[in-house]
């Protein structure tokens, strides 16, 4: 939608646009959750510490043949059960009197701390005074409270209530107090006993929870008081699921089938279910492939069992130690009915589950949802944009949904995060201002920018809050580039065939359109000064530039032959106001010649390697190797030795000529034994040729030799050694299957040695 007044899109159309996305996909191109990893953007979660104060009342009438002591102290250990203590929550019990954990355990006057390591000991606790006031206790757990930096502060009392005034001039003794002079002493709570002025209202809560026949009085949760009242067992359960989802702001989920079976659409941080009842236990919680979830958190809550002494405490001797009338009698302390378990199931994704518990418990399951908040921004064009990117100075339409903290998903419209309220503000340079869903902002390069959006999800139960960091400033500068392609030479006789040269332009290494060709500024020139015929070649990212060529198509006048380079350039200037350019040259010839002339070369050229190649690979050169026929033989004492040397090896001098040397070496046999007769050795030798280098009249002649033989005999002829113990052929004798004789003769301790070795030089004739 363009306004025809200023050219640009309207802020309704901004508004409708990011309106129409958010309901129909929701950020297609949302925030990957791994960047939520980045010490730029931050993930804030309203994480409530609590912290319970309880004052329980211990007199005789809550333990002397009724089970109010055992309710009293069931209802303190679920309250404790449902604290997250890693989170910074905290219990603490204020007796009337001194308590212990256990008849031998610690004694203690003033506060017991419950961790969750010693969840267990409330149901052990014995007391062995009493008393008949719970008011002193409740300005101690007042003062602490007071002091207490948690976000939720609970002050609970718990009685069975039973006040009477004293005896004096106007009231007779035994008249029952009466409702207001319960809840004025709670009001007095509010109110600081030295300094009237200082009032306590707004820093804590109260919760009056009463027993049996305890006076009621009524709610005023406007003045953070509310109170309930219970009869016998069978309404403690009821009394503390509503209690504890006052306190804790746990959102229940209320599709719970009578076989446990439940759905859930959101990820869930924490699945808590709490059963209560006559040997109530929860067994496991099952996904909808029947895996077990696993548990963080597993308390079992018991009715108190351990009592009093007794009711005739008479006070303490000079030891300190409590006296009792031993002489009346011991009351038993009745446990109540009922046993509770809470269970924590973290990580739980979106979808079915199965919770099993044991048959008749009454079951509550909780969730904490995991969720997260993702935003991002609709340009002019009513194109989204990732706010984690660098994001181009303008003005954008802000937008923001909740998804799936595990998957990603949209989960805006899904009923277990109902009612959300979001609040949103835009940082400027220090400078906060709140804004709406789709409201559209100015955002300026080179300021500091943070965007911060805060949901109240479930009402405010619960609280997302994510801070986004925005890099506002032009993207990095276009990259443009330029290559050319086109002929190496042109040849003027053929000049109507000449093709142009091609310039291709590609920006951030993707080709441009024939309009953004055209918006370009060029320039391409000729070192010759000859004139550029340009044009765009469409769809092909390209220009196409003619040598010598006038607008009109036809060529210059004059042509001149010689070495010319085509110089191009483009530039393009961007919305912010910078000029990008890219440079180009190829250098190529003007010839005189015609097109066939340097054919005819290059045939030629080739013509003459292939001669050369044949000449020679056809030329006579020497063998590439020496090796003996199978009839060569060793003579020793008139007696054939069967025994042949290895191979013989050689290296050859003068590749691809016709006359050159073959150094071959045989190595040495040793023949052991008396020798009286000269030995011989026949070697019928012959050439290796090469693959394609062979000839027919292949012989070999020695032309020197040298042995550590006496002599050598080469077809019947001696040939002894000369004054520099070399072997000297006046003829040379070929040696195509010539016999060679070697003698040698060493003594060696009185028995012969005989060794052959044999050593050529040959060449070829």
């Amino acid at each position: 939608m363009r306004d025809e007044n200023n050219g640009r899109i309207s802020h309704i159309g901004i508004r409708m646009t990011a309106c129409l996305l958010i309901l129909i996909f929701m950020l297609s191109c949302s925030l990957s959750a791994a960047a939520d990893e980045s010490p730029e953007f931050e993930m804030k979660e309203n994480t409530v510490t609590h912290d319970i104060a309880i004052v329980f009342d211990h007199s005789r009438s809550m333990y002397q043949d009724t089970d109010r002591w055992s309710q009293s102290l069931y209802a303190i250990g679920v309250f404790a059960s449902m604290l997250d203590y890693d989170a910074g929550d905290k219990l603490g019990i204020y007796p009337m009197e001194t308590i212990s954990v256990g008849k031998d355990g610690p004694k203690i006057s003033d506060r017991l701390e419950i961790t969750k390591d010693n969840i267990g000991d409330i149901s052990k606790i014995y007391c062995e005074e009493t008393s008949d006031t719970i008011f002193r206790p409740s300005y101690s757990a007042r003062d602490y409270l007071v002091q207490s930096d948690a976000d939720e502060k609970w002050l609970i009392v718990m009685t069975d209530g039973e006040f009477y005034f004293e005896k004096d001039s106007k009231t007779e003794d035994g008249e029952k107090k009466n409702a207001d002079w319960v809840q004025d002493r709670l009001d007095a709570l509010l109110k600081d006993k030295k300094e009237s002025n200082v009032i306590y209202n707004d820093m804590f809560k109260r919760q009056y929870l009463g027993f049996g026949e305890a006076v009621s009085i009524p709610s005023n949760p406007d003045a953070g008081l509310y109170a309930t009242n219970v009869s016998d067992a069978d309404q403690l359960a009821p009394a503390l699921v509503d209690i504890c989802n006052m306190i804790f702001q746990r959102q229940k989920v209320e599709n719970v089938g009578s076989d446990g079976g439940f759905d859930i659409g959101v990820s869930m941080k924490n699945i808590v279910a709490f059963a209560q009842g006559s040997g109530a236990a929860i067994k496991s919680l099952k996904d909808a492939d029947g895996s077990e979830m696993e548990k963080s958190i597993d308390i079992h809550v018991n009715a108190g069992d351990q009592g009093t002494r007794d009711q005739f405490y008479q006070g303490r001797d000079a030891d300190g130690k409590p006296i009792y009338d031993e002489s009346k009698p011991q009351y038993d302390c009745p446990s109540a009915d009922v046993t509770g378990q809470v269970v924590t199931f973290p990580d739980c994704p979106a979808g079915s589950y199965t919770l099993n518990f044991t048959p008749g418990a009454d079951v509550e399951v909780y969730y904490e949802p995991d969720v997260r908040i993702d935003a991002f921004l609709v340009n002019m064009d009513g194109e989204t944009v990732d706010v984690e990117k660098t994001i181009v100075p303008g003005r954008y339409a802000i937008a923001y949904h909740m998804i799936d903290a595990k998957t990603g998903e949209d989960v805006t419209d899904k009923d277990e995060l109902k009612p959300i309220d979001y609040h949103s503000t835009l940082t400027t340079d220090g400078e906060e201002k709140s804004i709406e869903q789709g409201e559209d902002v100015e955002l300026v390069e080179g300021s500091d920018v943070k965007l911060t959006v805060t949901a109240d999800v479930l009402g405010g139960k619960y609280q997302v809050e994510k801070v986004f960091i925005l890099d506002v400033r032009p993207p990095d500068p276009d990259n443009y580039k330029l290559s050319i392609r086109g002929s190496k030479t042109l040849y003027k006789p053929d000049k109507d065939n000449w093709k142009p040269f091609s310039v291709e332009i590609t920006k951030n290494g993707q080709p441009l359109t024939d309009e953004e060709l055209s918006a370009l500024k060029t320039e391409f020139t000729f070192s010759d000064g000859s004139p550029a015929k340009v044009s765009v070649c469409s769809g092909e990212s390209a220009f196409n530039v003619e040598y010598a060529k006038n607008e009109d198509g036809s060529f210059a006048e004059e042509i001149k032959a010689g070495k010319v380079t085509l110089n191009a350039s483009v530039a393009a200037t961007d919305q912010f106001g910078r000029e990008q350019t890219a440079e180009g040259s190829r250098n190529f010839k003007v010839s005189d010649l015609h097109p066939i002339v340097p054919l005819l070369i290059t045939i030629s050229i080739i013509g003459l390697l292939i001669a050369l190649i044949i000449f020679f690979l056809t030329r006579k050169v020497l063998p590439r190797g020496v090796s003996m026929n199978n009839n060569s033989n060793i003579t020793v004492q008139g007696r054939a030795d069967p025994t042949l040397p290895d191979a013989p090896t050689y290296s050859r001098r003068g590749l691809y000529k016709s006359s050159g040397t073959l150094g071959i070496h045989m190595p040495g046999v040793p023949i052991q034994g008396p020798i009286t007769d000269a030995c011989s050795a026949t070697f019928t030798l012959k050439a290796v040729d090469t693959i394609l280098c062979k000839s027919k009249n292949r012989k070999m002649r020695v032309i020197a030799a040298t042995s550590d033989c006496d002599y050598i005999c080469i077809n019947g002829a001696r040939y002894d050694r000369d004054a520099n113990g070399k072997f000297n052929f006046p003829d040379p004798p070929i040696l195509s299957n010539s016999q060679i004789d070697l003698v040698k003769e060493v003594n060696v301790g009185g028995r012969r040695r005989r060794t052959l070795q044999l050593s050529y030089y040959i060449t070829r004739r």
